[in-house]
């Protein structure tokens, strides 16, 4: 998302948040919205995950 690499525009995570409390999903999911919004004027992504 932020290095010129050559890889898709998208990110899928299937499951990475089983076990972990919801206090620290909200945290991730915040995060990677504020990277989301550092970056949308560059480039556009799509972060996909599963619960």
């Amino acid at each position: 998302m932020i290095n010129d690499r050559k890889l898709p525009d998208f990110l899928i995570h299937d499951g990475v948040f089983h076990g972990i409390s919801l206090k620290t999903r909200i945290n991730t999911i915040n995060y990677v919205y504020h990277k989301y919004l550092e970056n949308a004027n560059h480039k556009q992504f799509q972060y996909i995950m599963t619960f």
